[in-house]
């Protein structure tokens, strides 16, 4: 599977773990694709192992939803849930993902003038 396939996948994924069908503002989807090929192309967007750190987590000891890479590449948006040690997929189905390897935060997507 090509990186940018990839991609698309992950961005289904994010797309169908949300409520897009209400969602005002720019397209879900199209917003996830910007938002990892502006990742992809700046430097300061590193992928970061779980070796060396895990995402910061709030009160309630989840992080905010960020980039994960497995094992065997494929990519996802997930929430780090510190209590378990573990990542989830979605706060509403508690759909643990085992094999992450390295993560990073979700840019700022660029904005428009």
């Amino acid at each position: 599977m090509t990186k940018e396939e990839k991609i698309k996948k992950a961005a289904k994924k994010y797309c169908n773990n949300i409520n897009c069908d209400n969602f005002e503002g720019p397209d879900p989807y199209d917003a996830f694709i910007a938002g990892a090929e502006y990742a992809d192309s700046h430097s300061q967007y590193q992928w970061i192992s779980v070796k060396d750190r895990l995402p910061e987590c709030n009160k309630e000891g989840k992080s905010k939803y960020c980039l994960a890479l497995r094992f065997d590449g494929d990519l996802y948006v997930v929430k780090y849930l510190a209590s378990r040690d573990r990542w989830i997929e979605s706060d509403y189905i508690c759909e643990l993902i085992d094999g992450i390897t390295h993560w990073m935060p979700i840019p700022k997507l660029p904005t428009t003038k």
